[in-house]
């Protein structure tokens, strides 16, 4: 079954494929059944949640994670629905739509990396990124630089299957937030435990008295380097990491 879902959403009309394989969707994954006519009245979406979404597949490339992730990202909307006086909401869709798709590949027989990849993109497929280097840099350590590339292409997908209004705005901040992406990596900007200048073994032969609180050293020392507080360099990283010692016990 899952070769025959590869096969739609990877044609080049995958739109239209999936619009017309509607039955065949239904039967391989129920739960679309509820996102079919299922309507948003939301400024930003023109389309209800089923025609959004095979809108954003269409604009994905064709590669079979990013056009999982789009098939997948928006399936919890109308179990999150709530409407004010402002329209229609979907607080909590990511999670809820994130641990649906773990369930729906598991059960059509996906491997674990993709299942991994595709759960955490629709995960963070909402999430707000913005162009600022320290704000970028933050993201590339917790996500690194595959995965906030492949987020870029599922946030653009999505923003092409919403409202035009809107959509130019998103597009230009999102062509914003790549280039900027695209010059920390040429600039070569520290953003993963491995470019720190200490390591574990540097932090215990320095003294640091318990095992267990390495990693969480690691991690501020880390912060601090990314938010500009303390410089890269070992001599400092290890003075900075014994006045932390106490704080991370505490």
């Amino acid at each position: 079954m899952s070769d025959k879902l590869n096969r739609l959403i990877l044609d080049e009309n995958a739109g239209n494929v999936l619009l017309q394989n509607t039955q065949f969707m239904l039967e391989l994954i129920p739960e679309i059944s509820d996102m079919i006519g299922f309507e948003q009245n939301n400024p930003y979406h023109h389309l209800n949640v089923w025609e959004h979404t095979v809108t954003a597949v269409e604009n994905a490339p064709a590669d079979i994670v990013l056009r999982l992730t789009m098939l997948f990202h928006d399936i919890a909307k109308p179990r999150c629905y709530s409407e004010d006086e402002r329209g229609g909401h979907f607080y909590g869709h990511p999670q809820v739509s994130a641990d649906m798709a773990r369930e729906i590949l598991l059960r059509l027989g996906y491997d674990g990396d993709t299942i991994e990849t595709v759960t955490q993109l629709i995960l963070y497929h909402d999430a707000d990124i913005q162009p600022h280097k320290k704000h970028l840099v933050r993201w590339l350590n917790k996500i690194g630089e595959t995965r906030i590339r492949q987020l870029m292409e599922v946030k653009r997908a999505d923003a092409m299957a919403q409202s035009e209004t809107y959509r130019h705005v998103k597009l230009a901040l999102l062509g914003d937030i790549s280039q900027m992406i695209d010059d920390i990596i040429e600039e070569q900007q520290r953003f993963s435990l491995k470019d720190l200048a200490v390591n574990g073994k540097d932090l215990i032969e320095a003294g640091v008295p318990h095992e267990t609180i390495i990693g969480k050293i690691l991690n501020r020392l880390m912060r601090m380097v990314i938010d500009g507080q303390i410089a890269n360099e070992k001599e400092h990283l290890l003075s900075v990491a014994n006045r932390l010692i106490s704080e991370v016990v505490a």
